[in-house]
């Protein structure tokens, strides 16, 4: 998971935008979270989500009332952060997340 690296993901936005107004830029790579509000024609989803299938399957199985909140509530924010990053296609959506 991207999120857990040892990022500076200021830095990362800062360039990410001065990257995205270059027109003479062919390919840009950017994480789900910083790629909010922006655009391109092709986008390429790769494997690094997390699983929903796991993440419900997790649910399904959790006895403990609390715990099984966090889950669905952990669910619904990598809802949140997929719908993100699929709606970031103008034209073409390449998805190899696995989800």
């Amino acid at each position: 998971n991207l999120s857990e690296k040892p990022y500076d993901f200021k830095a990362l936005k800062k360039l990410a935008l001065k990257l995205y107004q270059n027109k003479n830029a062919n390919i840009f790579l950017i994480n789900a979270h910083l790629s909010k509000g922006l655009e391109w024609d092709r986008v390429i989803l790769h494997n690094d989500f997390v699983k929903l299938r796991d993440l419900k399957a997790k649910i399904e199985e959790e006895k403990n009332q609390e715990e099984k909140a966090k889950r669905e509530f952990e669910m619904e924010q990598e809802l949140n952060l997929f719908y993100v990053a699929i709606t970031r296609a103008r034209f073409e959506l390449e998805d190899r997340s696995e989800n």
